[in-house]
């Protein structure tokens, strides 16, 4: 009799943890699918385009970002947690302007083609704890004001060499090289636009 017990004790141990690691693992997967409704619109057009892709749900690129890079409070706010990259774009820095989303599409392809080649991989990364999305450039280039869609979007080559700022209320798109611990704005696209 107590040899039943003690066999039926630990089969319902078992059995315990095997649900515990079971619901674990849904409540994971919950978590992941809430994630990725955040960034659905992208994701549902890289599904259809058959492009390749990759989902990073930790921020690690972000705060690779934040934690490398530095920052300073986003010129022209006064909440409390929108940033920017703390790079001078005033100085020695060549700035395109343009007067509509056509010509800004034009030139942001334009310059991804001049300082990247159609086959590095970039993270594109938003703030707010949104995950990253891993594409190609050319995946990238295809339709780029799909993935500029949130107020905050940080473009990381994947080899950390370049990072490609935009934040919604400037209408600016930055390219930022990393060069030695030393970040340089290469290149400043702006959108005008017209006052009716």
């Amino acid at each position: 009799m107590d040899n039943y017990f003690v066999q039926t004790t630990l089969m319902d141990k078992e059995k315990i943890e095997q649900l515990k690691k079971k619901r674990s693992l849904h409540k994971e997967e919950i978590r992941l699918k809430t994630l990725s409704n955040r960034i659905s619109s992208q994701l549902n057009y890289l599904d259809e385009q058959s492009f390749d892709y990759q989902i990073h749900y930790k921020q690690e690129n972000l705060d690779w970002i934040s934690t490398n890079v530095p920052m300073r409070k986003r010129d022209g706010y006064s909440g409390l947690y929108d940033y920017q990259i703390d790079v001078d774009d005033s100085e020695n820095c060549n700035t395109i302007y343009c007067n509509s989303n056509n010509s800004l599409i034009d030139k942001i392809r334009e310059q991804f083609l001049i300082i990247l080649s159609k086959e590095s991989r970039l993270i594109v990364c938003y703030d707010g704890g949104d995950p990253e999305i891993e594409i190609s450039v050319e995946t990238f280039l295809s339709q780029p004001l799909k993935f500029f869609s949130k107020p905050e979007t940080w473009i990381l080559l994947k080899d950390k060499s370049w990072i490609i700022e935009y934040l919604w209320e400037q209408e600016k798109v930055k390219f930022i090289q990393l060069q030695n611990k030393k970040i340089v704005i290469v290149k400043k696209i702006v959108l005008i636009q017209k006052k009716d």
